[in-house]
């Protein structure tokens, strides 16, 4: 019977400098870390009204608070006519007298033009 023959290996040697943990600023660099002091206060700041408007407030909120408008009266079959809807990236009075003039049936009735209105805008007009 012959000897059985083993391998040996041996992972090559690695040699690591220590690392500092403090951040090691170079000439003109601290100004940076500032600036990332103050986008990281703004962040947190910006994050925390997120969390309000998004918070448990909107949602208890009654129906009749969240109208536009109160009491309106929608015609019966009423359709919203077709046309364009407003971006912000044109004159809005020329977009007032247009939407008033699709509007012309209910021109006398300014609760329906205002409850209507808003599903004339589109884009940032929107928000």
């Amino acid at each position: 019977m012959r000897p059985q023959a083993t391998m040996t290996y041996s992972a090559p040697a690695i040699n690591t400098v220590p690392q500092n943990e403090e951040p090691i600023f170079h000439s003109g660099s601290a100004g940076a870390y500032d600036r990332v002091h103050d986008f990281r206060e703004k962040y947190d700041e910006m994050y925390r009204e997120r969390q309000a408007l998004r918070g448990k407030e909107v949602l208890k909120k009654d129906v009749h608070d969240l109208c536009l408008v109160l009491n309106v009266q929608i015609p019966h079959k009423f359709k919203l006519p077709d046309f364009e809807k407003y971006k912000g990236t044109s004159c809005p009075k020329h977009y007032l007298t247009m939407y008033v003039s699709k509007m012309s049936t209910y021109a006398n009735d300014h609760l329906v033009l205002i409850d209507y209105f808003q599903d004339s805008l589109a884009s940032c007009a929107l928000k």
